[in-house]
């Protein structure tokens, strides 16, 4: 969090928002030390893991470059607990997410090192400490970057991304599945839908099952489909519908979840 006032500062700090009581109206603000310079370092809260606060720091070389990159450990009153070094990690990080997980957390890494593009899982304890590392994915194809889903318990998440299919007028899909720090199942699927014409939408985690939903848009007709996808065997059903005089804006389609009912909205 870059923290500012009408003249630039040139600390970056973390603060921590604590309610004392839900009785009396008593709020505190608990501030770290400073951990960098205004603009050049970024930070990146992954969460609470624990009783310890996780927060990823970074600073910015060129418009792109990730440089320094390493891990705060900090207390509940922000005391800082340790600095872990992510340069082993990877020789150069080109994009990074995380996954809180409550009791642990996950740093996918997706980078290209001589040609060819990685993808990469590494868990960590709540001191920080490396529990397991494994590459995921590497192939030479230049195409999406996997995008992270959680589930709302929080008790695994996906990645998914689109790639290249070899069928015309077909999306292929690509996940991983992982639960507890491990791959469950990791496959592709094929869809119907014009690559020109169609667009992926956001997608949701319930479970092991995957939605995601596709709109196609020809001339003034519309199409949106709801796949949902068991990610733990790769089977899936679908649920299509025709929008007349109409098409959904590219990246407008939502989808929400409420007691096993799922609601589409989009524009």
């Amino acid at each position: 969090m870059q923290l500012q006032t009408k003249n630039i500062l040139s600390a970056v700090s973390i603060f921590y928002f604590l309610i004392l009581s839900t009785k009396i109206n008593a709020q505190n603000f608990i501030y770290s030390n400073k951990v960098g310079n205004y603009p050049y370092t970024n930070l990146k809260l992954i969460g609470k893991v624990n009783n310890n606060i996780i927060v990823f720091k970074y600073t910015i070389s060129g418009f792109t470059d990730m440089k320094k990159p390493e891990m705060l450990i900090y207390n509940e009153k922000l005391g800082l607990l340790n600095k872990i070094s992510l340069n082993s990690i990877t020789p150069k990080i080109s994009i990074i997410d995380f996954v809180n997980e409550g009791k642990s957390f996950a740093a996918i890494v997706q980078y290209f090192e001589d040609g060819i593009s990685f993808c990469k899982m590494v868990s960590f304890d709540a001191n920080g400490t490396i529990i397991k590392m494994q590459i995921l994915d590497q192939n030479q194809n230049i195409d999406d970057k996997y995008v992270v889903i959680q589930s709302d318990n929080k008790k695994g998440f996906a990645l998914l991304k689109v790639i290249p299919s070899e069928i015309n007028q077909t999306i292929a899909i690509r996940y991983f599945l992982i639960n507890n720090d491990s791959l469950i199942h990791s496959d592709s699927m094929i869809m119907p839908f014009d690559t020109l014409t169609s667009t992926l939408n956001e997608a949701l985690l319930d479970d092991n099952n995957l939605l995601v939903c596709l709109t196609n848009s020809v001339n003034k007709n519309g199409r949106i489909s709801l796949y949902k996808i068991d990610l733990s065997n790769n089977a899936s059903v679908n649920t299509l519908r025709d929008v007349k005089d109409g098409y959904f804006d590219e990246g407008s389609v939502y989808i929400h979840s409420n007691d096993k009912n799922y609601i589409i909205t989009g524009s």
